[in-house]
């Protein structure tokens, strides 16, 4: 649960859940790996073995491989633990997270000339065995399909998305879009069979976007990116006065003109 964070300081704490992670949509991380219980179970007690365990890990709306040197301890017959013997280095890019590291490092006063995007993980992990030898492991969340057939329609400054839903059991979608700085950013979530999204650019440059599919905090692999090219930052008149509208009467007449 990325909402238990706690680095003994409240308001960096609060800076890592909103603005890094967004545990307010992704609130939870997964790591699968399979153990073998057979070598585990043949181990006396009281004796330790160093292992790779190749697993994957789920963060921040991405699905990666991850692997994890660890020490397996196994100090009785029904109990283990297990440890890093290595730290698990998190490549922020890698997951999207470069965006919120360096939105956060301007909050910070004075602004720090460079933050590090390679995070060291260290864990310590106690295990029981089930005394319920026929349980089941414990099971994700099936992961959605993936968006399909994402295309950009690019007007002057006012880009359209549309996508296909290819899945069933979406609770939502992330579109994300890398900006000129090269950083990855979610730039909005919609819920559940939603398949299209304007987004209004306010500078010229180069844009590329992607649509994530969720089943809670598990996601679905990242659409291909499209990119747009935006030279000419001129707002569509229709599209102007659709601004003005919604930021002068919205509260009066609805988002739609259709009354409340």
């Amino acid at each position: 649960d990325l909402n238990t964070v706690d680095t003994l300081n409240a308001t960096r704490d609060s800076r890592i859940r909103e603005f890094l992670f967004e545990t307010g949509l992704l609130p939870t991380l997964y790591y699968s790996v399979q153990l073998n219980l057979a070598d585990i179970n043949a181990m006396p007690a009281g004796s330790s073995v160093i292992q790779t365990l190749n697993g994957s890990l789920i963060l921040h709306g991405v699905n990666a491989a991850t692997s994890a040197q660890v020490l397996i301890t196994k100090t009785n017959s029904g109990k283990i633990s297990v440890a890093s013997y290595k730290p698990v280095l998190i490549n922020a890019p890698l997951f999207d997270l470069k965006g919120g590291i360096e939105y956060i490092r301007s909050l910070v006063s004075p602004v720090p000339s460079s933050i590090g995007h390679t995070v060291p993980i260290y864990f310590n992990l106690n295990f029981s065995a089930n005394s319920n030898a026929s349980a089941a492991a414990l099971a994700l969340p099936s992961a959605p399909a993936t968006p399909l057939n994402l295309n950009a329609v690019n007007n002057s400054s006012l880009v359209t998305l549309t996508w296909a839903d290819a899945s069933n059991n979406e609770t939502g979608f992330i579109v994300r879009r890398k900006d000129n700085n090269g950083h990855w950013n979610k730039i909005q979530n919609l819920s559940s069979n939603q398949i299209l999204l304007e987004d209004l650019l306010r500078d010229v440059g180069t844009y590329d976007y992607k649509v994530i599919a969720l089943n809670g905090s598990v996601p679905s692999a990242p659409t291909p990116t499209v990119t747009v090219i935006v030279d000419d930052i001129t707002t569509p008149p229709n599209v102007l006065g659709k601004l003005n509208y919604q930021a002068m009467w919205t509260g009066c007449h609805g988002a739609d003109a259709k009354g409340l």
